[in-house]
């Protein structure tokens, strides 16, 4: 009876992946193709590689996975719906890595958001990294959080000025 739950639970948490990752990669989709559709003023570029890690690490869930199923082929149901939440991770983070970030004509692009500029609440600029506000509360909401970005320092002037013109009041 608990190996049938046990069953049960798994396949559901790989359901819920599925539905979760087409979401995210419906989102993530529209962003590359507004990226691409976009007049970019100034391009952005994320400041860590947190996708590598997660890969490797993905990489390293999915032998464990493989491996524990060729020694558990009885536990057929938890490996396989394992395999399919450590895809569907795998897919979200290998799109999120095809996103690229930038300011456009209409907005702010990040890998995994996009800040419109009658939602842009604030900016700040640090040497050669700029964060962005979507969000009245603040920079320490978990809303308006966002990636540390990168600039390339001679457009930085002009990320200030884009920036300044747009910035809600």
């Amino acid at each position: 009876m608990i190996e049938l739950i046990i069953n049960i639970v798994f396949g559901l948490l790989a359901l819920t992946s599925v539905v979760w990752g087409a979401f995210v990669l419906k989102k993530l989709v529209g962003l590359v193709r507004l990226y691409k559709s976009s007049d970019v003023t100034v391009p952005l570029y994320p400041r860590f590689k947190w996708h590598i890690p997660i890969l490797v690490l993905l990489g390293a869930a999915l032998i464990a996975d493989i491996v524990y199923l060729i020694l558990s082929p009885s536990d057929y149901i938890i490996a396989v719906s394992l395999m399919v939440i450590i895809g569907m991770i795998a897919a979200v983070v290998g799109l999120m890595m095809k996103v690229k970030c930038g300011v456009t004509d209409s907005g702010v692009i990040m890998p995994y958001r996009f800040i419109s500029w009658d939602k842009l609440g604030d900016y700040r600029i640090d040497g050669d990294s700029v964060f962005f506000m979507g969000n009245a509360a603040g920079f320490d909401t978990m809303e308006a959080a966002t990636a540390k970005l990168g600039v390339v320092s001679t457009d930085i002037e002009k990320l200030s000025r884009v920036l300044e013109e747009h910035k809600k009041n």
